[in-house]
């Protein structure tokens, strides 16, 4: 949700407005791994007016969000939840394995654009109890 509000130019007030709505009253917050994910973005930039707005989205974004690391724990969590996952077939993109296992360990709704239509990898229980709502909600249409 955050690289795609940057890319059609969204203000970050716009871009909590609609993670809010999307989950609900849930505090709005970034992982490591998508601020890693931002400032990666900086260096690919085509032009200096894009590597510009891209540094003061980012910057202005921090200013307004929590980020929560990666931890030990959540490494442990991203294990077990990848190796479930390829057990069954499913071959999660490392970046969201990652950044779903840093929601799942938060107990945070793992809000994307690009969940529409793919089965979510995060535990059973935040499938039921925030993902689908949520998903619903910011008009992507039924998951799972």
């Amino acid at each position: 949700m955050v690289i795609a509000a940057e890319r059609r130019g969204d203000t970050v007030e716009q871009l909590i407005e609609r993670i809010v709505k999307a989950t609900g009253n849930q505090e709005a917050a970034l992982s490591a791994i998508v601020l890693t994910e931002l400032i990666h973005g900086i260096y690919r930039a085509q032009t200096p007016e894009i590597r510009q707005r891209r540094e003061t989205f980012i910057s202005e974004l921090l200013s307004d969000l929590t980020v929560f690391p990666y931890t030990k724990e959540t490494a442990l969590l991203a294990g077990k939840l990848d190796g479930e996952q390829q057990s069954r077939g499913v071959v999660i993109p490392f970046g969201d394995l990652l950044i779903g296992a840093t929601a799942a360990d938060l107990d945070f709704v793992f809000a994307s654009p690009f969940m529409g239509g793919k089965k979510p990898y995060t535990p059973w229980n935040m499938q039921c109890r925030h993902l689908k709502p949520a998903a619903i909600a910011a008009g992507l249409g039924p998951i799972g």
